[in-house]
């Protein structure tokens, strides 16, 4: 059996949440142990590759902190001085190590997007931290009030009376709670927007681009650049939106929501192998893309995204929901 991937314990925990399902330890530990696999294997062999031709050119100690949110806009990078190195700003590492890592460091903060959230009496939030905005439209709203819609970000507390162990540092104090802010700027968005009308507070909610252009489209700021790909969007009958980063994961959201038993009763079969079954393939490339969604239960997602819509259409009028499915193409 293939070693599950990052991106797919990712989701197994986005499914248990949705569940309301806290992760076990070892499940949490399994993702960490992934992580640290993955840094070694990809990301410092990078960094040091890209650094090692122009840090020969300093002749003291260093030491490089390279700071990392996950889902925030850029990196943090800079030196801890000690004693005996002296150094005048990041500004003077960042003109040595020319190339690929400035692609990492943006060190001109006009060059990136902001956020700008608009309230009918004419308060208006906007910067380019994302956090600072979405801090001050929490607060406006009332941090008692946020608090008790129980929401949550990266499986803790959006607001919480006390600090992460981890991300502290992505924590905003207000009013007495600390309120979590690690995500991206265009998640920031969503939130607020969903934060605005659980509370029936009327904003409006932009992001504007370093181009100028307005963001307005739901989208996932993870999503790869591998080239241009058709995605899903799938409306409910409530009005809930389901738009993953990719087409495979609206499609398992969306079978979740109209049930695994009912979709056991798609009697056809891609690739000979059944929409839903209790085992994966023996033929790794298709195993592949079959996905857990529950104990011994695979959700075969070998087909085209066209194909996954047809799927759903069909079974909503199988089982009369009055669900939307659009293919959204970039």
């Amino acid at each position: 059996m293939a070693k599950p991937t990052l991106d797919e314990l990712y989701f197994a925990l986005d499914i248990l949440k949705q569940a309301g399902i806290s992760p076990e330890s070892s499940q949490l530990q399994t993702i960490e142990d992934l992580e640290d696999e993955y840094i070694n294997e990809n990301v410092i062999p990078l960094i040091r590759e890209t650094v090692s031709s122009k840090i020969k050119d300093i002749k003291r100690p260093l030491t490089i902190e390279i700071n990392y949110l996950p889902d925030e806009d850029d990196l943090q990078i800079s030196i801890l001085r000690q004693e005996d190195v002296v150094v005048s700003s990041t500004d003077e590492l960042s003109s040595i190590l020319e190339g690929n890592i400035q692609q990492y460091a943006q060190s001109e903060p006009s060059t990136k997007k902001r956020l700008i959230v608009e309230f009918p009496d004419g308060t208006v939030f906007e910067s380019n931290k994302a956090k600072e905005v979405l801090a001050n439209t929490i607060e406006k709203f009332g941090i008692e009030r946020v608090r008790s819609l129980n929401l949550q970000m990266n499986y803790y507390p959006l607001v919480s009376d006390k600090l992460h162990e981890k991300y502290a540092n992505a924590q905003v104090e207000i009013g007495g709670y600390y309120l979590m802010t690690n995500c991206s700027t265009r998640a920031k968005k969503r939130l607020i927007e969903k934060i605005a009308k659980q509370l029936g507070e009327q904003v409006s909610v932009r992001i504007i681009m370093p181009d100028g252009d307005h963001y307005t489209t739901p989208s996932y700021s993870n999503q790869r650049q591998q080239g241009p790909r058709t995605n899903l969007r799938v409306t409910l009958p409530d009005g809930t939106v389901i738009e993953r980063n990719a087409a495979w994961r609206t499609f398992i959201e969306a079978i979740l929501y109209i049930g695994v038993d009912k979709a056991k009763q798609y009697d056809r079969k891609i690739v000979g192998i059944p929409l839903i079954s209790d085992r994966l393939s023996d033929n790794e490339r298709y195993s592949r893309s079959q996905k857990l969604i529950a104990p011994n239960t695979y959700l075969n997602c070998y087909h085209s995204t066209e194909t996954k819509k047809n799927i759903l259409d069909e079974l909503a009028d199988r089982f009369d929901i009055d669900m939307d499915v659009e293919i959204v193409r970039p």
